[in-house]
């Protein structure tokens, strides 16, 4: 089928419920190669809706386009059986929005199933969050996501940014979304417009989560896989787990692990621009890699840091824990452990920012140098420029040192 709005199916003010079946093989112009739900009630409780598409010029929402109302997904399939590797434009589901697009005020709440090898020549690979601006003077719904329980997000692309879940800015007259994550998994999704087989090419940001809404909410579940890809694939180019922008982000428990980035930000990239984030709780960023600065978290906005920990994250170049360049990361509790850094700072890089650590912090048990190649330096924290103050809390057993200069 192929329509201007929802090629297979179209529900506009009324309730749509599926157990089981197929949407697939739709095409159309405009919103929800699949379906077209507006103003509505969709439960997905089974079933597969996949290769369906949309034009990829000024298309969205290759399989659902939500326009407000509510989509409740429980269980069943939204995507392919495969991850799509070569990432050539004309073969995407649509612009923006490669599985689901949430417009309008909408409300999407996934519990179970999966979101699976869907692709976006644009934004969000799986999922992408509008703003809602029906009103015109930021007044009215904001969007929103809920990730729970079992809900998996697997294997989508986005040619440029948000592989997995894509949150747009709001500007003047628009509401920015919600993202709320408190179980299910976000994993191997890449952002990227590179083929899988070479690591030329171009890498977006944010491979998992790319969040630049209202406020991202993390109180569990999983942002990562279970191993590190191989060195012919990354996650991103910054931000491999998630990138914050624009924004406040929360996280107070859950995992963010083994993403990998070429540039900065293995596990978390954190822009100038943030309006606040916050790792608290039982938070754990561990096993994230880049190739350049700042393995486990890269701040470039404030960061407070009041307990949880970022361990086994590594670097191949300074700041295998955290690395701070012209922004603030303030340490109340928490630990920096057991990080890697193949030049300086296997904690902590300090590059024309501050760390300040207070309260119960502690920095141990991690290594520069780590390759033997060089001089590497400030196994705990290194300090190039900017300040480090530290009232309370503990920098002890790093190698080759603790501080440094």
């Amino acid at each position: 089928n192929e329509a201007v709005a929802g090629g297979g199916v179209v529900v506009n003010g009324g309730v749509f419920s599926m157990q089981a079946g197929f949407i697939t093989g739709n095409k159309c112009l405009k919103a929800g190669g699949g379906a077209y739900v507006a103003d509505s009630s969709f439960t997905m409780s089974g079933g597969t809706i996949s290769g369906n598409t949309v034009d990829t010029n000024y298309g969205d929402g290759g399989q659902v386009f939500l326009d407000g109302g509510s989509f409740r997904m429980t269980a069943g399939i939204i995507g392919g059986d495969t991850f799509p590797t070569a990432a050539v434009i004309n073969t995407a589901h649509a612009k923006d929005g490669g599985g689901v697009y949430v417009d309008k005020g909408g409300a999407f709440t996934m519990t179970g199933g999966e979101i699976r090898n869907n692709f976006a020549a644009g934004n969000g690979g799986g999922i992408y969050m509008g703003v809602n601006d029906s009103n015109g003077d930021g007044t009215g719904t904001a969007n929103r996501i809920s990730i729970e329980n079992t809900a998996y997000i697997h294997h989508n692309r986005s040619y440029t940014q948000g592989g997995g879940i894509f949150a747009k800015q709001a500007a003047t007259g628009e509401i920015g979304g919600f993202l709320t994550m408190s179980g299910g998994t976000l994993a191997d999704n890449v952002a990227s417009s590179n083929p899988a087989s070479s690591i030329s090419g171009d890498y977006s940001a944010g491979g998992q989560v790319f969040f630049t809404g209202d406020t991202f909410t993390m109180s569990g579940g999983i942002i990562g896989g279970t191993a590190l890809p191989t060195h012919t694939i990354y996650h991103a180019l910054s931000g491999a787990g998630v990138l914050i922008g624009d924004s406040s982000f929360i996280m107070s428990g859950g995992e963010i692990r083994y993403n990998y980035a070429i540039r900065v930000g293995g596990g978390i990239f954190v822009d100038a621009s943030v309006n606040l984030a916050e790792i608290k709780g039982t938070a754990n960023i561990h096993h994230n890699k880049t190739n350049n600065s700042g393995g486990g978290l890269c701040v470039y906005g404030p960061v407070t840091f009041s307990s949880g920990t970022i361990h086994e994250n590594s670097a191949n170049a300074d700041g295998g824990g955290v690395y701070v360049d012209g922004n603030t990361f303030t340490m109340s509790g928490g630990s920096i452990t057991e990080n890697k850094a193949n030049a300086d700072g296997g904690g902590v890089y300090v590059d024309a920012g501050s760390l300040t650590m207070s309260g119960t912090s502690s920095i141990t048990g991690n290594r520069a140098n780590d390759d033997g190649i060089g001089s590497g330096e400030g196994g705990g924290v290194y300090r190039n420029s900017g300040t480090f103050s530290q009232g309370s809390g503990t920098v002890s057993g790093n190698t080759p040192d603790d501080i440094k200069p």
